[in-house]
C-alpha cells in the first residue's frame, strides 16, 4: 500500500513539474481566407513594415498572428517577434505589417501583426 501511495505521489509531482515547465507561448493564427499556401522556407527573410505606405509592392493581407509568451519564457529566449515571423512562415506569408504590442483583456502582454503576401 505504501509503495502504491509513493508511486502516485511521484507521478503527481512529475506531472506538476512538467506542466509548469512547458512553454505557454500564447501563439494564435487567424486566416482571412481559405487559400492553402505552402509554408515559406525557414531561410527566407520575413520583413516587418510599420505601415501600408512602407510596403514597396502590391500586397494582400492573408491573416493575423499573435504571440504572448510569459516573462519567464521571454527570459529563456522566446523572442515574441521571432514567434510572429515563424507563424507568418507557417501561414505562407512573406512579411509582417503593423507589428504592435500591448495588453489584452487578461492583462497579458501580447504582440500582434498582420501577415501579407505579394499580389499576383
Amino acid at each position: 500500500m505504501r509503495t502504491l501511495l509513493s508511486i502516485i505521489v511521484l507521478l503527481g509531482m512529475f506531472f506538476f513539474v512538467t506542466g509548469c515547465v512547458a512553454p505557454r507561448l500564447g501563439k494564435e493564427m487567424i486566416r482571412y481566407d481559405n487559400v492553402s499556401r505552402a509554408p515559406t522556407p525557414k531561410d527566407q527573410f520575413i520583413a516587418i513594415f510599420d505601415s501600408r505606405e512602407d510596403v514597396p509592392f502590391a500586397f494582400t493581407v492573408i491573416g493575423e498572428v499573435q504571440a504572448a509568451p510569459m516573462r519567464a519564457e521571454r527570459d529563456f529566449g522566446y523572442d515574441p517577434v521571432q514567434l510572429l515571423k515563424d507563424q507568418a512562415r507557417d501561414m505562407g506569408g512573406i512579411a509582417l505589417l503593423e507589428v504592435r504590442s500591448g495588453e489584452d483583456h487578461n492583462s497579458r502582454h501580447v504582440w500582434k501583426g498582420r501577415v501579407i503576401v505579394q499580389k499576383e
